[in-house]
């Protein structure tokens, strides 16, 4: 199965979510993530930086209110959280990474300072997203050093970690801009999803990112890191 006929094979299950299903499995994750940050601040000894993602309100898949709100609320656990912001490199002056160097979308984290900015935020933009206003310095465009990143996608390979997104390519952008940027290194990868974004039918390409960490939302934890 080519990765546009998965994807839309996936997206039509999804439409056939109930909300409230969706509600259910997101309380899961969200106390699974939990514990999950809390026994790697004990391992790393410090509060991370945790890089997230603020759900899509329109479409089925986890949503991250509750954990970016517990996060505020826990700063001896969290330092900082970092939301995505849609832009191109038009707009930043970053280099592409494209073969023909064109002018091409990609994703910025920016710190969301508080949980009263988060509330503040208003749905804008072609994915009508809730995103942090951009900087009017160049270097917090860059990617900022994180301890975790909490990925979201259309579909996960609950064997290998194996990942696909949208289509859009932001997610795989990004991971090549921070190795870019922190010497070839990645935050540690949790992959998100709810029970039924499983899949073994997943493509690997050679830019695909596998995922460290997969936190399903039947409150199960799948581990790929050695």
């Amino acid at each position: 199965m080519s990765k546009q006929a998965l994807r839309n094979s996936l997206r039509k299950l999804l439409d056939g979510i109930d909300s409230r299903e969706v509600s259910r499995q997101s309380h899961l994750i969200d106390t699974t993530l939990r514990k999950f940050v809390t026994e790697t601040v004990g391992d790393v000894g410090r509060p991370l930086n945790v890089g997230c993602y603020m759900g899509m309100e329109h479409q089925p898949e986890v949503q991250t209110l509750d954990f970016l709100n517990w996060s505020y609320r826990n700063p001896n656990l969290i330092a900082n959280i970092f939301l995505p912001r849609c832009t191109n490199t038009k707009e930043t002056g970053q280099v592409s990474l494209r073969h023909d160097k064109s002018v091409h979308p990609h994703l910025v984290f920016l710190n969301a300072g508080s949980w009263i900015n988060i509330e503040d935020m208003k749905p804008h933009g072609k994915y009508k997203l809730r995103e942090p206003s951009m900087p009017g310095s160049p270097e917090l465009l860059k990617p900022p050093e994180m301890d975790l990143m909490i990925v979201p996608g259309v579909g996960f390979n609950p064997s290998t970690g194996a990942r696909t997104g949208w289509g859009a390519g932001y997610y795989d952008d990004f991971f090549q801009r921070y190795k870019l940027i922190h010497n070839g290194n990645l935050p540690l990868l949790v992959g998100v999803c709810l029970k039924e974004q499983l899949t073994h039918d997943i493509i690997c390409e050679p830019h695909d990112q596998n995922m460290d960490y997969l936190l399903v939302g039947d409150g199960s934890i799948n581990k790929f890191q050695t």
